[in-house]
């Protein structure tokens, strides 16, 4: 099983920041989900 960070928390970081904010948390991997 691998556990993903869904970013919707961090929106108001650029796009190119999310990668980095996401291994300063831990995470390997990104969940990007569609909101609608």
């Amino acid at each position: 099983m691998k556990i993903a960070i869904d970013p919707f928390m961090h929106r108001h970081l650029p796009l190119e920041e999310i990668p980095r904010k996401v291994r300063e948390l831990g995470y390997d991997w990104i969940e990007l989900s569609p909101r609608g």
